[in-house]
């Protein structure tokens, strides 16, 4: 299995500025697939009420991190493509 070093307790934090600065240094995707992977499991485990609602809060923090990523990535894209255009314009 991949291995990948992850607090899994930040995804039980509450949404606080701290929060936002260990999401913003979240592993890379190799290391998303094994958290889903983990929460998977972990709702496997037991569907308990209080596990599912987690499980909830986690998917959604690990779906706004990839979308995060993948927009940051369209970005960097995007103006590194406009600035070549006007570079070989220019």
């Amino acid at each position: 299995p991949y291995y990948c070093q992850f607090d899994y307790s930040i995804l039980s934090l509450q949404p606080t500025p701290v929060f936002a600065d260990r999401i913003r240094d979240l592993p890379d995707p190799g290391c998303m697939l094994s958290i889903m992977y983990h929460i998977l499991q972990i709702m496997r485990a037991d569907l308990l009420l209080v596990n599912s609602i987690f499980v909830a809060i986690a998917m959604r923090i690990i779906i706004t991190v990839l979308v995060i990523r993948i927009v940051n990535i369209v970005v960097v894209l995007v103006v590194t493509t406009l600035v070549i255009i006007v570079v070989i314009v220019i």
